[in-house]
């Protein structure tokens, strides 16, 4: 897979979570951007998620592209809102 990205993790997440994707939202503030919520979550280390979901980029600018109906081990950064990117090691479970 190629992707048009680069970007690397940072050293520290705020968050690592396994859960289920129940919905995939476009931004209406940012149309580059995605709302993804979730099931199921069972937190591995760090801060609970407030709303189970976090901020998701375009995959063009380094989103990861999750799907309705999978589950994965999600690494979250917090600021400037809770978000993952392609790179932070997120995966399908």
């Amino acid at each position: 897979m190629s992707l048009a990205c680069k970007c690397i993790g940072p050293d520290k997440y705020d968050s690592i979570f396994t859960g289920m994707v129940t919905d995939i939202k476009i931004n209406s503030d940012d149309e580059f951007s995605q709302t993804v919520s979730f099931s199921s979550i069972k937190l591995i280390q760090g801060i609970p998620l407030k709303y189970n979901e976090i901020h998701n980029p375009n995959v063009a600018l380094c989103g990861y592209n999750f799907k309705i109906g999978f589950t994965y081990k999600v690494f979250v950064v917090n600021e400037p809102r809770p978000h993952t990117k392609y790179c932070y090691g997120t995966k399908s479970q």
